[in-house]
């Protein structure tokens, strides 16, 4: 229920966070982007959230349904000004501020959109 309880910060300027039930994701391009998911999320209940980059668009998704709104970066990087990808489960774009006080399963990146459309979430361990 607190605002911006960090999931997982990407770098320095992006992360994925729950603010009173709702999933957001912040993504910076120059300036704050913000995508949030049109459905509430109830406490207490495993929920399967990712955000994709594909084809220039990024997209969130909640439980396998996609936000209704995207942003569309083109090929602008995702990189810190060190030129690296530093991810940081549980917090805040890497903020010990606004921490999530709950369970993470299997979270990971891949170079490649796993997810491109609505999907039904898995039910067990993701393989490669």
């Amino acid at each position: 229920s607190v605002g911006n309880a960090g999931i997982i910060g990407i770098g320095e300027r992006h992360s994925i966070v729950i603010d009173s039930g709702t999933i957001k994701a912040n993504v910076f391009t120059g300036s704050n982007l913000e995508i949030i998911h049109q459905d509430t999320v109830s406490a207490a209940t495993w929920h399967h959230v990712a955000l994709v980059r594909n084809s220039g668009i990024i997209t969130l998704y909640v439980n396998g349904v996609a936000s209704n709104t995207t942003i569309a970066i083109g090929t602008t990087t995702l990189l810190n000004s060190s030129n690296t990808f530093k991810t940081t489960v549980g917090t805040y774009k890497g903020n010990v501020i606004g921490c999530f006080g709950g369970y993470i399963d299997e979270a990971r990146v891949r170079r490649e959109a796993v997810y491109t459309g609505n999907f039904t979430p898995p039910n067990t361990p993701f393989t490669y």
